[in-house]
């Protein structure tokens, strides 16, 4: 291996304390050149950590070492033999799981090491093993800007993404971190000149976005619906049918004495019939008149 004249960013960091905004943006962005490369070989690191990444004396310039770990990602299906391959504080969700190991794998632990440039600590401790690996897979670390105002919201935002617990979730490449980095070192350096870049939604949130959204647009159908259904059918209707329904409600009740009258008259002896059908005649020939 090349000799490098320089230190790695652990010993830097005992040294000189936390790096300034623009220090940690051109670190990593090197950092992330470097994986694309490693990446598009199909390496994957497993160990990125400021141990294993080397800053020369004189040189704004890094490298990164340490590919003792490194596999091919279809062999990287031999970790599944329990054993947990890299540094604890660094280490990828994944590993511990069984889930898929993957080049989102090396920036998740990147995301750490970015988290550790700006505030001086790992983003998971713990008083042991077992507490550590539990903060890796079950909690989200404290936002980079509880512990310094002087962070940008843009680079917390990118921390963060990287640390995503879904690799779903995280930036997904280390070409499109590069490129991502290298626009806003531009903007810090000339924000006159450069706007920040845009740090979108990891995609678990528009996956939620979207059934917020087909949940309302459910709802607002629903409620139309039930509108119209309830417009067309009583108020209109109910109208209607009570216009039709009174005329013939008293026809059919006028139809039902007369035909009960008939019936009466007709369970009478002739005589007494035809002189109880007189007298109604007579009567009714009375009240015309009158």
């Amino acid at each position: 291996m090349a000799l490098i004249d320089g230190r790695s960013l652990q010993e830097h960091m005992a040294n000189e304390g936390s790096m300034s905004v623009k220090e940690i943006v051109r670190v990593a962005s090197q950092i992330a050149d470097g994986l694309a490369a490693a990446h598009r070989q199909g390496l994957v690191h497993r160990d990125i950590k400021p141990a294993s990444v080397l800053m020369e004396n004189d040189v704004s310039r890094v490298m990164i070492t340490d590919f003792g770990l490194a596999r091919a990602v279809d062999e990287i299906a031999m970790t599944q033999s329990g054993c947990l391959a890299g540094t604890l504080h660094y280490m990828f969700p994944e590993q511990v799981t069984d889930g898929a190991v993957d080049h989102r794998s090396d920036l998740f632990s990147l995301g750490g090491l970015m988290y550790f440039l700006a505030t001086g600590h790992e983003p998971f401790r713990g008083e042991n093993a077992f507490a550590v690996i539990n903060k890796v897979v079950g909690a989200a670390p404290p936002s980079v800007r509880q512990f310094t105002a002087e962070i940008p919201e843009t680079l917390d935002r990118i921390i963060d993404r990287l640390l995503e617990r879904d690799p779903d979730d995280r930036i997904q490449s280390a070409q499109q971190l590069h490129e991502l980095l290298t626009q806003y070192l531009a903007h810090l350096q000339a924000p006159e000149l450069h706007l920040p870049p845009t740090v979108g939604l990891p995609y678990s949130s528009h996956r939620q976005a979207r059934k917020r959204v087909a949940g309302f647009a459910v709802l607002v159908a629903v409620g139309l619906v039930c509108f119209f259904a309830l417009d067309g059918r009583f108020p209109s209707g109910s109208q209607g049918d009570s216009d039709k329904a009174t005329p013939a409600g008293e026809q059919e009740h006028h139809d039902k004495e007369q035909h009960h009258g008939e019936h009466e008259h007709s369970d009478l002896p002739g005589e007494m019939r035809q002189r109880a059908d007189g007298e109604e005649r007579r009567e009714s020939h009375n009240t015309e008149h009158h």
